[in-house]
This record gives C-alpha cells, structure tokens and sequence, in this order.
C-alpha cells in the first residue's frame, strides 16, 4: 500500500514507525514545517519546490533537492493521499476554507487512482504554552472537542474518511498510566509532538490497524518501550476505531 501524506510534523510523527510496524506499507512524508491547508494551496499555486520527502520520520532528500507538491503526487502510483491541517488551526472550521476543495481537486488530478484520506491529529497537552492555545482555552480537552467538531463537519461536507489518531491520543490521555500531569507517561516530548516512544507508537499502531486491521498482531517495538503499555495502547486503538473508548475515571 502505497501512501502519501500532504502534511507537516504531526504526519512525519505520525508514520515515523509504520513501514517497520507493517511491511504492507511504502509511506512518504510531504514535509513543510507548520504547513497549513492555506499554505499548501499557496505552494500549489506557483508550484514552489518547498517540501521535503521524508521516511520514517527522516529527510530522504536533500534541503537542497526539495519537491513541489506536484512532483510528489506523480512520483508513484499512490494508493492513498492523506491531508490534515496545521495544528493551531485544527479546531477552526473556517481554516478549512476555501483550501479543502481545491487540494482535494488537484489530489484527484494528479493522483486519480488514490483515494483521500483525512488525518485527524491530536490536542495539545495542558501547560503548552504556545499563543494560538488560548483560542482553546488553553486546554487540551476544549482543543480536542473542537478538533472533532471542525473536523467532522468539514470530513462530512467533503465524504472522507477519517485517521482517528487524535482520538486515540486524547483516550489514551484519560487513562491513568498516561495522565502525565499524574506522573502517568508522557504522550508528547514538548507538549504539541509525539514523544518518540509511546506517542510515535500509538499513532503508528493507529494508522496500521485503520487500514490494515492488524495491530495486535504488531510485534514492532520502539526502543526503551515498555512492554507493560503495550496492551493499553492495543487496547485504546481497538476501542477508538470500534466506536468506544476506554477510562478509568
């Protein structure tokens, strides 16, 4: 399965352990750092060669040897092409708009054989101080709330399916082996990005069994990961792409 992601950081945390996780997968990175949906029409519109192609997580081209957003969709014969927007932006419904449209028009062009998929990313953790946080109260339960509403709506209007990583942060987040404001394990190494053990590994057993349906067969590990969350997590995707959600509060 061939898998293309028009993103930023959170798509390059995202996937960062899914070809080692699955060996079903072949994934890219179309990374541009803070890109928003604006953004990546402004870059389509003069077909600026900004972006950097990353695997597992890391620059497989140069800073010097970058592509357009163009070039990247007809680099392979993608199966899948997945947008997300910016993090600050994503519980702003109206960030949305007028880009949706014409990004997934030029997808269809360019790419006519993948099929669109939505990458819901994930809430802050509380304490992140960071300006644009106070439009959601600086709390990462209201930032995820309107995460889900904006995204709804605009996955709705627009009939694409939806990579629920973000839901499965934030049920994680509920439980009290990672409630870090408890002395739980920390979901994020800097308050906005996975942290590179469990952050990385959730998102990635996310979007492995979203699509393939196969995470508790996994056997991948990051290092210095501890065995004993490793159900947790299996556990916590499993409920989240079946509709429920686990807490032990």
């Amino acid at each position: 399965m061939k898998i293309l992601c028009v993103g930023n950081s959170y798509s390059e945390d995202a996937t960062a352990y899914l070809q080692s996780m699955n060996d079903e997968f072949y994934v890219r990175n179309l990374y541009y750092p803070g890109c928003s949906l604006e953004s990546h029409i402004d870059f389509l519109h003069t077909n600026k060669k900004v972006y950097v192609l990353e695997e597992n997580g890391i620059h497989i081209e140069s800073i010097e040897n970058k592509v357009s957003l163009l070039e990247a969709l007809e680099l392979r014969d993608w199966d899948i092409v997945t947008i997300q927007q910016v993090s600050w932006l994503s519980g702003i419904e109206s960030s949305y708009e007028p880009y949706m449209q014409e990004l997934i028009d030029s997808i269809n062009s360019k790419a006519p054989k993948a099929k669109i998929h939505f990458h819901r990313t994930w809430s802050y953790e509380n304490g992140m101080e960071f300006p644009p946080f106070s439009v959601y109260e600086n709390s990462s339960q209201v930032m995820f709330d309107m995460i889900k509403s904006a995204t709804d709506i605009i996955t709705k209007k627009y009939t694409l399916p939806v990579i629920p990583v973000g839901d499965v942060i934030q049920a994680l987040r509920a439980l009290s082996a990672f409630d870090e404001e408890q002395g739980g394990v920390a979901l994020s190494r800097d308050k906005s990005h996975l942290s590179y053990d469990y952050g990385r590994y959730a998102a990635a057993l996310t979007w492995s069994s979203y699509f393939c349906n196969n995470s508790s067969n996994t056997t991948f590990l990051p290092e210095g990961i501890d065995h004993k969350y490793t159900k947790l997590i299996k556990d916590c995707v499993n409920m989240v792409l079946t509709g429920y959600y686990i807490s032990e509060k």
